[in-house]
């Protein structure tokens, strides 16, 4: 989320998307969410005209218990299995060991032999 709010152009225009399709989503939900509230707000049901929507703020309370009622299956994740692995009696090759060598020690070998330098 940091990235997005820089003052280079194209994140502010992702930073906008993003904010006008929760915004969106906000107001297609109002339809379909309930009046929540905490449990020290004794509020009853808030006054609306017929067809009058939520607000943002209303919306956003109720929206945890929409979006749990969804398919879960969907966004879980996927179940995957082991892979094969090595079959018995298979044989790895052997790797190439090679001497460690300190680079300061590599660069004075060189100078005395007489090699460039690169």
């Amino acid at each position: 989320m940091q990235d997005y709010q820089t003052p280079k152009k194209e994140n502010i225009e992702n930073w906008i998307m993003l904010a006008q399709t929760a915004m969106w989503l906000l107001y297609e939900a109002s339809d379909e969410v309930e009046n929540v509230s905490a449990k020290w707000q004794k509020y009853s049901e808030p006054k609306r005209a017929e067809g009058e929507k939520r607000t943002p703020s209303q919306t956003k309370k109720g929206a945890e218990r929409l979006f749990l009622s969804f398919e879960k299956e969907s966004y879980l994740p996927k179940k995957c299995e082991k892979g094969l692995g090595r079959k018995k009696g298979e044989i790895q090759i052997k790797r190439t060991r090679y001497k460690v060598e300190k680079k300061l020690k590599a660069v004075r070998r060189r100078k005395r032999k007489g090699e460039k330098q690169e």
